[in-house]
């Protein structure tokens, strides 16, 4: 009998799978469910994940994510028309920063018709860099 090899895991010296990933990502953003809740959800399964692994996952999934930004970005770039919407933020309990501090939050959209591509971009400046 031949035990195969485990394939190459998204983020070595994890436990975390792509699947893993993408299910604690999509919980997150696209269901708002906060990590705090996916952290207990876990639990009652008798899974313990710890919500400071689940954070550095999705800081480290962000990472792994960046050639498609880029692409997104370059798909924008290269359309006839793209557009811009910047909103101010406050954000609360952030790093070596005033809680009454504003923070910028832009949206980008544009691209080749019928392929329109989307960017959020965040920054504590008003100005920044790509």
């Amino acid at each position: 009998m031949k035990e195969a090899a485990m394939p190459a895991l998204p983020i070595p010296k994890s436990i975390a799978t792509a699947n893993l990933l993408s299910q604690v990502c999509i919980s997150k953003f696209e269901d708002y469910l906060p990590l705090y809740r996916q952290e207990r959800i876990f639990q009652r399964v008798g899974v313990d994940i710890p919500r400071a692994t689940l954070a550095n996952w999705v800081i480290k999934c962000a990472d792994l994510l960046k050639p498609l930004y880029r692409l997104l970005h370059d798909r924008i770039v290269e359309g006839d028309v793209a557009s811009a919407d910047e909103t101010r933020v406050q954000v609360l309990n952030e790093p070596n920063r005033e809680a009454h501090k504003k923070s910028y939050m832009w949206c980008f959209s544009g691209g080749p018709p019928k392929e329109i591509a989307y960017l959020y971009k965040y920054s504590i400046e008003r100005g920044f860099k790509q």
